[in-house]
């Protein structure tokens, strides 16, 4: 079964550039960012690599938003594997 990854940030450089990565790895990928428009990119920057992923607009301040975000990759996946905890203060 393929592992998951679970990126905050993965909108930004840093972020998309981890989330393209793991992808390359065959990991599975929720991008997310609190920018709908990088979100969308970094999905399909990882489907254009053969990869897999989903986005999911989150702001990491609101727990309830992150609770929301993980359980959402849980019911899609079955589990979290690796968490990337990338997201920076603007």
């Amino acid at each position: 079964m393929k592992k998951v990854a679970f990126i905050t940030g993965a909108g930004g450089y840093i972020g998309s550039e981890t989330a393209r990565v793991l992808a390359k790895n065959d990991i599975a990928i929720a991008v997310c960012d609190i920018n709908e428009d990088t979100v969308r990119a970094t999905v399909e920057s990882i489907q254009l690599l053969g990869g897999e992923a989903f986005g999911r607009v989150l702001d990491v301040t609101d727990s309830a938003d992150v609770d929301a975000a993980v359980n959402e990759t849980v019911e899609r996946y079955g589990r979290v594997d690796i968490l990337v905890n990338n997201a920076a203060q603007v």
